[in-house]
């Protein structure tokens, strides 16, 4: 065993399903600063891990994003259903689940639900983008509980014109 000192903060729940789908658990990867203030909500930054809409490794970027997490936001990674069994709008109806999961969890996690934010990256990106242009639309949207108002949502090299990526 290797102790070693904490530098960034931080609590990881790894492993949180928020929803069950087509007979599978989906799960969210939630990082947290360490030292929770109780009478503090804090932003929330979720991110959807680019994978080419294939199984993601939700732990692909949480060394990148932690400087995030060390200034002061909550960073929930979103595990979606992935091609080539589950297609398009899937992925983004699952992101707008995971939202709603979250919201419901707020008090829980300590989320500022006046404060969320969308990223992702590749597919990760594409997938954000699709989900901020439906967001509190019927598009790509089963459910109808209210989605939280957004503040920005970040495109990290993602697709946006996917009838032009393979020229």
């Amino acid at each position: 065993i290797i102790h070693g000192y904490d530098r960034i903060g931080i609590k990881c729940y790894p492993d949180v399903v928020y929803a069950r789908k087509d007979g599978i658990d989906l799960h969210l990867r939630i990082v947290a600063p360490m030292r929770i203030d109780e009478s503090i909500q804090y932003p929330v930054l979720v991110h959807i891990q680019g994978s080419a809409w294939m199984q993601q490794n939700l732990n692909a970027n949480i060394g990148n994003l932690m400087p995030i997490v060390s200034s002061g936001y909550i960073l929930v990674i979103v595990e979606y259903r992935y091609a080539p069994q589950y297609r398009f709008p899937c992925q983004v109806e699952d992101g707008k689940s995971a939202i709603r999961f979250l919201m419901s969890k707020a008090e829980e996690y300590h989320i500022d639900t006046k404060n969320v934010f969308l990223s992702g990256d590749s597919s990760g990106g594409h997938t954000a983008m699709c989900m901020m242009a439906t967001w509190d639309t019927e598009e790509c949207d089963y459910e109808r509980t209210k989605l939280p108002k957004l503040r920005g949502c970040i495109d990290l090299y993602g697709s946006l014109n996917c009838l032009t990526m393979n020229d």
